[in-house]
């Protein structure tokens, strides 16, 4: 098999293995998660009026399709950089817009984007929130395993931590942090939730 966390790697799993290692009912979990914990101030704005939103690392787009359910006045993409991911997405849920590649080639703002449990999986997660924060209007929204123990060879990479989350970053203030204890059916260890707001 590929390097791990490569495109090739993760074209092989979600062709292969992506859904039978639990990774649709993962991915809805996660999202669930996130929606449930988001504050009143970026819930009111969700569904206030009509937002532009990306998911950030959409998977095969179970996300989209939850987060597009809740706040319906949204307008929902998703982007991967897995081309098998983006097909398998445009194919279970052909009403959103899929997009394969990386902002940086993509070359849209969105008002709100969101990134559910992929940061970890780099090295160096730094460049990759300032890209996403370089194309966001108004919210930034991270959910990642907190304080996670890293094992060699892991497909996670990275261990995030409250310090991990600069106060101000890239014309962004961090405006919202919280560590939940429980994530049924998607974690045995906990999450962190950070939102920044532009500006």
């Amino acid at each position: 098999m590929s390097a791990i966390n490569s495109k090739e790697y993760w074209n092989y799993r979600f062709e292969n293995d992506w859904e039978e290692r639990g990774g649709l009912i993962q991915t809805r979990a996660f999202i669930q998660l996130m929606i449930n914990h988001l504050p009143d101030s970026v819930i009111d704005y969700l569904d206030s009026r009509r937002v532009t939103v990306l998911d950030w690392g959409c998977g095969i787009g179970v996300g989209v399709k939850e987060f597009a359910e809740r706040f319906k006045k949204a307008s929902v993409a998703g982007l991967d950089f897995s081309d098998v991911a983006i097909e398998k997405s445009k194919e279970l849920f052909p009403q959103f817009e899929f997009i394969a590649g990386s902002l940086d080639t993509h070359r849209k703002r969105y008002d709100v984007i969101y990134s559910s449990n992929c940061l970890e999986h780099f090295k160096d997660p730094y460049p990759w929130m300032k890209q996403i924060l370089s194309y966001t209007n108004k919210y930034a929204i991270f959910l990642v395993p907190y304080n996670e123990k890293i094992k060699e060879y892991d497909e996670h990479m990275f261990s995030f931590t409250e310090k991990s989350f600069y106060p101000k970053f890239y014309g962004f203030n961090k405006i919202f942090e919280k560590v939940i204890d429980e994530c049924p059916n998607c974690w045995a260890g906990q999450q962190i939730l950070v939102i920044y707001k532009k500006h």
